[in-house]
């Protein structure tokens, strides 16, 4: 929609407003907040630590001059990765193409120091994230011991960290952790009461506090015994059966489709039938594999201003 050459500029400025309060949302939600605080201090320098939406006075900015330019050069420059389910065949008649790489993801397999961040805002929950540094990114050979292994230590119900921590231990309102496959970063998400993170923190950094007091050591105590290989057939088989339903699944989705294709366009990776293939041959010694590969790198704790 254009007006004398431009982006409609009632258009541009509705989209900004959107974008904006879809910005101002994402900072809203505590849990998701303060994910990407740790992220932002965990990747400095990097691409990774930039959210995906950007940042609300960067959209404020945009001018339809601007945004019409940066519009026709991602017309001309961006890769494209084209995915289509239907009976209809696109048509990209016309359009000129000098397609550039995007750079190379910067990848760290290993942290070199911990880390630690406290920030205070007005919040009633404290919210721990720990970022970790796995070393293994989807193109590794151990990638689907580390999908396995998250499985086991913290996805789902019938994980390590909910069954263990949560549930048994009532030491905090939730704990999860997901592995980001092109970093190869695993972040670990609880929700804690303030008066836990000073015994946590201790615990973390070598101080003598009892583990049983301390989530951020009932979390990292956790992936030690995956290190070990402490994992129940039980364990081990709902996590597998887990995986191989949401791939699965995944596979009568045609968005989570165009998610996994387009990932494999990024980095070489397996497909979803080849991922299937693999996950029933894993044993406890492939998962103990990737868990002792993984380093903590950044420990943030978002706060109570009271707290």
């Amino acid at each position: 929609a254009l007006e004398n050459g431009l982006l409609n500029a009632r258009y541009v400025e509705s989209e900004k407003q959107n974008l904006i309060h879809a910005i101002e949302s994402a900072q809203n939600d505590k849990r998701v907040d303060a994910a990407m605080r740790m992220r932002r201090i965990m990747c400095e320098g990097e691409a990774a630590s930039i959210p995906r939406l950007g940042y609300a006075e960067d959209v404020a900015a945009i001018t339809p001059e601007a945004l019409t330019a940066h519009w026709r050069t991602v017309l001309r420059t961006a890769p494209i990765m084209l995915f289509y389910a239907g009976r209809r065949t696109p048509l990209f008649d016309g359009l000129e193409r000098d397609p550039v790489s995007p750079p190379p993801t910067v990848v760290r397999r290993s942290a070199e120091t911990v880390r630690e961040v406290t920030e205070s805002m007005d919040v009633t929950q404290g919210k721990l994230v720990i970022g970790m540094r796995t070393g293994i990114t989807a193109s590794d050979p151990d990638y689907p011991a580390l999908v396995l292994l998250n499985s086991v230590y913290g996805s789902g119900v019938t994980s390590k960290l909910f069954v263990n921590v949560r549930e048994k231990r009532s030491l905090c309102y939730y704990a999860s952790s997901a592995v980001e496959k092109f970093k190869g970063l695993m972040i670990v998400s609880s929700g804690i009461s303030f008066d836990q993170y000073e015994t946590a923190r201790d615990a973390m950094l070598g101080y003598k506090v009892r583990l049983s007091a301390a989530i951020m050591a009932a979390i990292l105590a956790e992936l030690d015994a995956c290190r070990r290989g402490e994992i129940t057939p039980e364990e081990l088989e709902s996590a597998r059966r887990s995986l191989i339903s949401a791939v699965r699944a995944g596979l009568d989705t045609p968005a989570a489709l165009d998610d996994w294709y387009i990932g494999m366009s990024i980095e070489p990776c397996d497909d979803p039938e080849t991922m299937l293939q693999k996950l029933p041959a894993l044993t406890v010694g492939d998962v103990v594999r990737a868990a002792r590969r993984i380093t903590t790198d950044t420990i943030y704790f978002l706060k109570g201003d009271e707290a």
